[in-house]
């Protein structure tokens, strides 16, 4: 019986840099992220850590950049792999060449491993060679699983705190060239949190729009029109994320490929498919339609007696079920094949892992909650939510899409505005259903996203046309999903601090449970993650939050735990208990850590060898200059002390 403890799900690695960016003047880079050593000389060697992701039975791929003196050259870069963290014996070896082109940045896909084995990995140019890394295989498919335990995160935002200040590093633009999007890689690897985690687990990582931009799809972003500057941009964010990111490519015609399968022994079966670059079609943009017009140009008052507004909602609806609108496209066959082998081969649980919310996040019914709260009041406290929301209520728009009326009126008639999600591709959503129904002996589905932590139950037919359905209107239940909060970009409550008036984070939350019956549980305003503990049994989701990211220093919070029952589908997500923190997560450098003590950032892994130029006795890793350059031509440098204290030296994480 095998203990699979530590594998990683990573959703929604970065965040981009999001302001009003124009097309011209993009070709330069808006910052430069340099690695220095405490006595201002650049830093050299193995700086950005190292990786390892999308294991398999007998693969796993390393990852690890070598910062040069010289940027002009190319280097020869030698890597060991062992089952000892001495790396004596070898069982992998060779010698890759970084280039300045991938930004010095290397990979290797290691094959003809052993399944359900722990290995340590490591690299090598000259005098420096990087610390040490630690990854697993997965178990035989036949082989019997005992426990698997991961971790889904979501949204890390290098501006908004510690991966564990507020004080935005970025500049104010968008970026677009291949150095822009290698330099964000560049400057998000040198966390050391980040590079204790890469360097214990293995990752299965899958991008979301803002590794590319803001709502992106196939042909186009929220601000990047013309085809061809689309083009480039997606090709430079491909080129980045893949050359910084431990994931297995697709081999193939299509460069944008991203899916991929994994099964845990005769426990679970995850995919991960690709939902942005390939398949998806353009967002539909709920203001154009007739119906949210129709509620955006009238009083709210005259809703309810306008005679064209019952057929207006139902053809808003209906076109939110066009099969024109795709994410996946020809991935949805793959995807009934993976779990239906998996189903016939006795595997429990079949994991569904996308970056976008997959139940309905329908517009929250805020009316119905106020009236709940302030009874008689409603009118008087809505009309002052509404006046304090927007000041105009017919055209200004709040931050999360719509004006105040569109949405305090999509959220009356339990409608969604919210199309970058599944909700604006609901033909595939309901394809996807049938094959939970008929190829899946458990279906749960992970994601991310959304910035904040939800919970839902996952029915056959979803509400269409009757406002103020409850459950019992949907169906049996299907499957479940666990969406988690993000690491450090903020949520909801960062898009209500301008409405000064009552609790309205708590308004909007009960509103929300009154628009999705579906919703199980739900937190709008702390970051964390999931650890999920799946057994034959049962699939266990612990929602961990951190107190502050703010600082370093902080504690981990377990605010909910649920779970679902093998063989209770019917029930959906039942409350549990959390697990206690101390059998749960471990400090780095502990002695629950299963990397040998003494295995710092700053310890190389070969004798005789640096990490860096900075010291290997030196107990702070090189921090980061940021040269700053906006369109204007003006710059200014930031050696990032003080409040932005983006030289991130102390380790502030924790793992499960």
């Amino acid at each position: 019986m095998v203990d699979f403890r530590v594998l990683l799900c990573l959703f929604v690695a970065t965040s981009a840099l999001q302001a009003g960016a124009q097309e011209s003047g993009l070709d330069a880079p808006p910052y430069n992220a340099t690695a220095v050593c405490s006595g201002g000389d650049r830093a050299v060697g193995f700086i950005s850590g190292v990786a390892s992701g999308d294991a398999t039975q007998d693969a796993v791929i390393i990852w690890t950049r070598f910062q040069p003196a010289d940027e002009n050259g190319t280097y020869q870069i030698g890597y060991v792999v062992s089952t000892d963290p001495s790396l004596s014996p070898v069982v992998a070896n060779g010698t890759l060449t970084a280039r300045p082109d991938s930004d010095f940045t290397v990979k290797q896909d290691i094959t003809g491993l052993q399944p359900n084995t722990t290995y340590y990995y490591a690299f090598r140019q000259g005098d420096y060679s990087s610390h040490l890394g630690r990854t697993r295989t997965l178990p035989a498919l036949d082989q019997d699983v005992s426990r698997l335990r991961y971790v889904i995160l979501s949204c890390a935002n290098w501006g908004y705190g510690f991966f564990n200040v507020r004080e935005t590093l970025i500049p104010p633009r968008e970026i677009y060239t291949l150095t822009d999007y290698q330099q964000r890689m560049r400057l998000y690897k040198t966390d050391p949190s980040l590079q204790e985690l890469h360097r214990r687990v293995p990752m299965y990582a899958i991008w979301d729009d803002h590794d590319q931009a803001d709502n992106s799809w196939k042909n186009g972003s929220y601000n990047t029109f013309d085809a061809q500057a689309w083009q480039r941009r997606k090709t430079n964010s491909d080129l980045a994320y893949k050359q910084y990111m431990p994931v297995r490519e697709t081999q193939g015609a299509d460069m944008f490929a991203l899916y991929r399968s994994f099964t845990y022994g005769n426990m679970a079966t995850m995919v991960l498919p690709e939902t942005r670059m390939e398949y998806r079609t353009e967002q539909v943009d709920p203001m154009k339609h007739p119906y949210i017009q129709t509620l955006e140009q009238n009083d709210p008052d005259k809703w309810d007696s306008l005679p064209q507004l019952p057929d207006l909602r139902k053809s808003y609806i209906d076109y939110l079920h066009s099969p024109n609108f795709t994410q996946l496209g020809p991935q949805l066959n793959t995807v009934e094949q993976d779990f239906s082998a998996s189903k016939a081969a006795g595997v429990p649980w079949q994991i569904f892992c996308t970056p976008t919310i997959f139940s309905p996040r329908r517009t929250p019914d805020i009316e119905t909650a106020i009236d709940e709260r302030y009874g008689r009041l409603v009118n008087y406290v809505l009309d002052g939510f509404l006046n304090f929301a927007t000041g105009n209520l017919a055209t200004e728009q709040l931050k999360f899409g719509g004006s105040a009326r569109a949405l305090i009126g999509t959220g009356k008639y339990h409608d969604t505005m919210f199309t970058d999600s599944w909700d604006g591709y609901e033909y595939e959503r309901e394809e996807l259903l049938k094959i939970f129904a008929n190829s899946t002996n458990h279906a749960v589905v992970v994601t991310g996203d959304s910035h904040n932590a939800w919970a839902s139950n996952l029915y056959s037919d979803m509400i269409r046309y009757t406002p103020n359905a409850t459950v019992s209107d949907q169906g049996p239940i299907l499957g479940v999903e666990f969406a988690t909060a993000s690491v450090t970009a903020p949520g909801t409550e960062s898009y209500v601090e301008v409405i000064k008036v009552g609790d309205v984070l708590g308004l909007m939350s009960r509103g929300l449970f009154l628009s999705n019956p579906e919703l199980v549980y739900a937190n709008l305003k702390d970051r964390g993650a999931i650890i999920l503990t799946t057994t034959k049994d049962e699939m266990k989701g612990d929602y961990y939050f951190v107190t502050t990211i703010e600082e370093s220093s902080y504690k981990p919070d377990c605010q909910k735990s649920l779970t679902v029952v093998a063989g209770q589908m019917d029930k959906g997500l039942q409350n549990s208990t959390c697990t206690p923190a101390d059998d749960i997560l471990f400090t780095f450098y502990s002695s629950q850590d299963r990397l040998p003590q003494g295995a710092t950032l700053t310890t190389p892994a070969f004798q005789g060898t640096s990490v860096s130029n900075c010291g290997a006795s030196d107990s702070t890793p090189p921090f980061i200059a940021v040269t700053f350059s906006n369109p204007q031509g003006d710059s200014g440098q930031e050696d990032c002390s003080g409040v932005f204290d983006c030289a991130r030296s102390t380790v502030s994480g924790w793992f499960g």
